[in-house]
């Protein structure tokens, strides 16, 4: 097991010990995720890495042919709470668990779901483990591409890691100035980062400045991993 599979696990085992504690009423708190409870998230995770193939049929399909993503997120949750934590403490199969850029994004991925229940209306936060920052802003270089794609400004967009790390990210279909300088500038620890990259805009601390039309874009331009 290499480095970000441990951290992978230890991200699962904490989440799981949270949801253990938790009461009725906290299992249907909302999360970041919009329209997704607490309990909604635990499902999709079990969907994800039990029921791959079901997924991508829904999320491709719409449920035109076959269940949609709601109704195998209200499968799992039928087989009750108990069931999905046992789900969830039984790691991903071993595709999921093939270390290097896939062991990378499931703890991006990890850390993510996590952050989602925990600074929902569940408002139980917490400070990134020093040792989990260096994997997530590793993980960004596989999130950030993603996410960016669909801004519509052309420019470049440095992600920086205060003191530590900076990378320039093109936009847009900008051109990469190669002298490490950027029209707008993203900073903030690497978890804030990719909560921001992944669409938890207001739920990130992060610090946003440059260029006003593109600033003014990436604010409101929907994120997506």
């Amino acid at each position: 097991m290499d480095r970000n599979q441990r951290l992978f696990v230890r991200e699962r085992l904490q989440l799981i010990d949270l949801l253990k504690g938790l009461s009725d009423e906290e299992w249907s708190a909302a999360s970041l995720d919009e329209g997704w409870t607490v309990e909604d998230v635990a499902a999709h995770i079990v969907v994800r890495e039990h029921h791959l193939w079901d997924l991508g049929r829904a999320l491709l399909f719409k449920g035109k042919i076959g269940p949609d993503q709601n109704d195998l997120l209200r499968r799992e949750k039928a087989r009750g709470r108990p069931a999905l934590l046992a789900a969830m403490r039984t790691m991903p199969p071993l595709v999921f668990r093939l270390p290097g850029p896939m062991a990378l994004g499931n703890v991006g991925e990890a850390y993510i779901h996590h952050e989602d229940i925990r600074r929902g209306a569940l408002d139980r936060p917490r400070l990134a483990p020093a040792d989990l920052e260096p994997a997530l802003w590793a993980a960004l270089s596989l999130f950030s591409g993603r996410s960016l794609r669909k801004i519509p400004v052309k420019g470049t967009v440095a992600l920086v890691w205060p003191d530590r790390e900076r990378c320039v990210v093109s936009v847009g279909g900008g051109k990469h100035p190669g002298d490490g300088s950027a029209d707008a500038v993203l900073s903030g620890g690497p978890g804030e980062l990719l909560l921001w990259l992944s669409g938890r805009k207001t739920a990130a601390h992060v610090q946003l400045d440059g260029a006003p039309a593109l600033v003014a874009v990436l604010r409101e331009v929907p994120m997506n991993i």
